[in-house]
């Protein structure tokens, strides 16, 4: 068992500040588009510093390597700790650019808009250079006649370099779009695209949105025909078939076949599902299916729009397909509409995975009869029971829930409201628990009274009843007797959620508890590294070293792999401590014992982070 990654960054609609501010890019995972960001961030900053002190470049350059690691708010805090001691415009500049950048990154629109607004006098005609980071956190407040007086002026000042109006000209697009001014942002993307001539793909799918927007979705298409990227081609073919080029068949089979490719982002795929979902509006019943199945495939994409001005649908969009595909299927049976009783027979008589969109259809329009109250409760089990089936329970939190379309997660039976909690509590979705937890009170089938004290402690804790929840797992625990290495990973469980939430001091009682109660030497093992990580995360750096090294010691001469990882974890703390020769001897152990290329290079890297460090 490898020491497990506690924490996950993740971001949406990263805007790489200073590069293309007003351009989105989207993301599965944050490490390779922070890093990609902060190359970026890092570039221009070093360019604006060639002639700025090298004490002040270095505090730059610190920066951002804590922001390649994906430390935003670290770096956030060092550049803040760290402002330049000399009175140097370019200094200032190049300081500034780099934290406006991350509050970008962070989406601190308000911090980002004040202090953009607050700079020194003594920038004064200088300063146009925050022109446009005020206006990007104008315009995402919703703050445009703001953003439209500060911008228009700036326009016409001919003392403004080209960089600077190339990022003001930007934002002003940004701002036409943010008004569904489509035909001035289309002007004014024609204007920069002569002026700036841009070449990345980025900057043409962007245009060829607005072209689309204003209306013109041949040009569209056209302008997206030299892009090979995903994302273009799903665009082309969505813009090429409102073109009228193409027919809703050649469209289907294009997206499919982009959908089928590898590397298609979650944002990509929600994108994919939108459109199969738009180009068959007919109430011909493949149609409806079709719809139906395209639109509970983007409703159960948790990834946020790429495109959501040009097509995106909400959840009452597949409760209307569902009612007019059940009435279809009700019409052709010849059954009396009134009758939820008729629906829900017909609804058990369809066989098969083929039949499955048509049974959804009719079992949610008996679950939104308010007269049937008995078939109300039957059809929405049967409806979860399908979705857990076909394994869409991304789909549930979409329909089900307060204020949902289908109603609340009341009346469905135990098994199929444990399944669903097991789900959100394996994903740490909070809501969810929160949703589904006060219908389920009584252990469901299966699951024996002891297992069930363990699930309800995990409700607790992501409820935010912190003391509850170690209370059950204390009594769990002290009711075991000697614990087995299994006993041992479940009750491990609710006390790793305990340190998601940061809830630290309860986590490292627990361990205690549990390292007592067991003979497993892995496992006192292991929890002595679970140990270190609340310390770490406590800020108690030194004792947090400590644990690490105790865990890696505890068998041989602590090199094994285990023993490797906690070697490294102790280093990187005894380096954000400041006992930089201790890290450094730890880390040149490690580099010596360590054959893996991909370690070795981790290694390496934290090596040249301490030198920086040093500096």
């Amino acid at each position: 068992m490898m020491p497990r990654v506690s924490y996950v960054l993740s971001f949406s609609l990263l805007w790489l500040a200073g590069v293309q501010l007003s351009a989105p890019l989207s993301a599965q995972t944050v490490s390779p588009l922070i890093v990609q960001s902060a190359n970026k961030i890092t570039a221009k900053s070093t360019l604006a510093s060639n002639d700025i002190p090298k004490a002040e470049a270095n505090h730059l350059n610190i920066a951002g390597v804590l922001l390649k690691a994906g430390a935003l708010k670290l770096s956030l805090e060092y550049l803040q700790a760290h402002p330049p001691t000399v009175s140097a415009p370019k200094a200032w500049q190049a300081w500034a650019e780099q934290k406006w950048s991350i509050l970008i990154l962070l989406k601190d629109w308000q911090t980002l808009k004040a202090d953009a607004k607050g700079l020194p006098a003594s920038f004064s005609a200088a300063a146009n250079f925050a022109i446009p980071y005020q206006a990007r956190a104008m315009i995402a407040l919703g703050e445009l006649d703001e953003a439209r007086r500060l911008l228009q002026p700036a326009l016409v000042d001919k003392n403004i370099p080209k960089r600077i109006q190339k990022d003001i000209r930007t934002q002003l697009i940004a701002l036409y779009q943010a008004q569904a001014d489509y035909s001035n942002a289309k002007i004014e993307a024609i204007r920069f695209h002569d002026s700036f001539k841009p070449q990345d793909a980025a900057w043409f799918i962007q245009r060829a949105e607005i072209e689309f927007l204003a209306g013109d979705a041949a040009s569209a298409s056209k302008l997206l025909a030299p892009i090979a990227s995903i994302e273009a081609k799903l665009l082309q073919s969505y813009f090429r078939f409102k073109a009228g080029e193409i027919d809703a068949q050649t469209t289907t089979a294009q997206i499919n076949k982009q959908l089928q490719r590898r590397r298609i982002t979650a944002e990509q795929r929600k994108f994919a599902q939108a459109v199969l979902a738009n180009i068959d509006q007919s109430d011909i019943e493949g149609a409806l299916v079709a719809r139906i199945d395209a639109l509970q495939a983007y409703l159960a994409n948790n990834a946020l729009d790429s495109h959501p001005q040009v097509i995106s649908f909400s959840s009452n969009d597949l409760k209307a397909a569902y009612l007019k595909l059940a009435d279809k299927l009700v019409n052709q049976a010849l059954l009396d509409p009134t009758r939820a009783s008729l629906k829900f027979t017909l609804a058990q008589k369809l066989e098969g995975s083929d039949e499955r969109i048509k049974k959804r259809a009719l079992y949610a329009d008996v679950m939104l009869d308010q007269n049937e109250d008995m078939l109300r409760i039957a059809a929405k089990n049967q409806f979860v029971a399908d979705i857990l089936a076909s394994k869409q329970l991304d789909l549930i939190k979409a329909i089900l829930g307060k204020d949902k379309i289908l109603g609340d997660y009341d009346q469905l039976d135990s098994t199929h409201s444990a399944i669903i909690l097991n789900h959100a509590l394996e994903t740490g979705d909070a809501d969810l628990i929160s949703a589904i937890a006060p219908h389920l009170s009584d252990a469901p089938n299966k699951v024996n009274d002891r297992d069930w004290v363990l699930q309800k402690a995990r409700i607790d804790i992501f409820s935010g009843r912190f003391e509850e929840g170690q209370a059950k797992i204390s009594q769990w625990v002290k009711q075991g007797g000697t614990l087995s290495g299994e006993e041992v990973d479940r009750v491990l469980q609710p006390v790793y959620d305990l340190q998601a939430v940061q809830e630290n001091e309860i986590s490292l009682e627990l361990f205690d508890l549990i390292s007592n109660s067991t003979d497993s030497k892995r496992h006192k093992r292991e929890i002595l590294f679970w140990k270190a990580e609340s310390y770490e995360a406590m800020a108690q750096r030194l004792t947090a070293a400590q644990f690490y090294l105790r865990s890696a010691l505890v068998q041989a001469n602590g090199f094994d792999e285990w023993g490797q990882s906690s070697r490294y974890h102790a280093a990187s703390t005894l380096m954000e401590a400041g006992y930089h020769d201790d890290a450094r001897l730890i880390f040149e152990a490690l580099l010596n014992v360590s054959h893996d290329n991909a370690r070795r290079a981790t290694i390496k890297q934290a090596l040249q982070r301490l030198w920086l460090l040093e500096r």
